[in-house]
């Protein structure tokens, strides 16, 4: 059995996190839809769904893997497998399962977050500059009628 990964982008895999998978155990089927891979007919073998993030949008119909991808995350759902979706796999698995993601009003918000290193996080980072950045030009508001509170 091995964790489906769907790849958005050349930067933003599973990274890290598959990193960890990995100590624990999990094989990892990646499918890199960024460079055209196809995704799965089926999810045999699958005990989980990673959907990453990338620059894409979760609204962009002319994405030619986003409405195969929204049908398999569909299809996990309904098999009760386990989901992760990451920024834009967060989008795209909520407008699978029936949510609204547009437009963040007023446009892109930028921030800057204060961001504190755990001994791990010291040993893992080659420079550690205090903080991280991060722009969002779409949001979540309502997944299956429910308001997000966006």
């Amino acid at each position: 059995m091995a964790i489906l990964v769907f790849e958005h982008g050349a930067s933003t895999g599973a990274l890290r996190l598959g990193e960890t998978l990995r100590d624990y155990g999990h094989q990892l089927r990646v499918v890199a839809l960024h460079r055209g891979e196809p995704v799965p007919d089926d999810l045999d073998e699958v005990d989980g769904v990673l959907s990453c993030g990338g620059p894409g949008s979760a609204t962009d119909d002319t994405l030619e893997w986003l409405a195969p991808e929204m049908a398999c995350l569909r299809a996990a759902h309904d098999a009760d497998i386990p989901i992760l979706g990451v920024c834009l796999g967060c989008q795209i698995l909520a407008r699978a399962l029936g949510g609204e993601v547009g437009p963040v009003e007023g446009g892109l918000e930028l921030g800057w977050q204060a961001v504190s290193l755990t001994d791990v996080g010291r040993d893992q980072f080659v420079i550690h500059i205090g903080g991280i950045g991060c722009g969002v030009a779409d949001a979540l508001d309502s997944v299956d009628g429910r308001d997000l509170g966006n």
